[in-house]
Formats: C-alpha cells, structure tokens, sequence
C-alpha cells in the first residue's frame, strides 16, 4: 500500500486569535501591571475571574451555580476577583 493514504490532507488551523473578557479592574504593583477580566462561559460552566500579568495569563478561577445558593458566579468571581486584588497590593 502506499505510504501516505492514512495521512490526512488539510490545511493547518488558522492561530487562535484572543478573547478579551469584560474588563473588571486595572492596577499596577512593583512594576507590573495587573488586569481582571470576567468571562461568562454560559450556563453549564459559569463565569472566570482571570488574571493578566504585563498582558499574559498569569491565573484564574472559575464560578458556576452549583456553588452557592443565593450568589450568582458572576457575584462569586467578582467578590473573590476583589479579594485576590486586595492579598497581591498588601503584599510587600
């Protein structure tokens, strides 16, 4: 058989480009500069807190329904969004 029947013909992917998410707040510390964006994935899967360090990811966490009662994910990412703000600027 030949040697390239099983190898599929495609063309590659194009590059992924960004998602920006819904800006939550700015703020520089020791040089660098922190961004906060809020990202809803939709029901199922809820809504990320996601932290940019000089425009790169640097961590996030996600939010859905199942995790408080009476708090939406977008509330739950937004006071703990806040909370990590307030630990990175008291940091020395």
């Amino acid at each position: 058989m030949g040697g390239d029947f099983y190898k599929p013909k495609r063309l590659p992917a194009p590059p992924l480009e960004p998602q920006h998410g819904e800006l939550l707040f700015e703020f520089l510390h020791r040089e660098d500069r922190y961004r906060c964006e809020l990202r809803d994935h939709g029901e199922p899967y809820g809504v990320e807190a996601q932290f940019l360090k000089n425009g790169q990811f640097f961590y996030s966490r996600r939010f859905d329904a199942r995790m408080h009662v009476t708090r939406t994910p977008r509330e739950l990412a937004i006071a703990w969004a806040e909370a990590e703000r307030q630990a990175m600027q008291r940091a020395p």
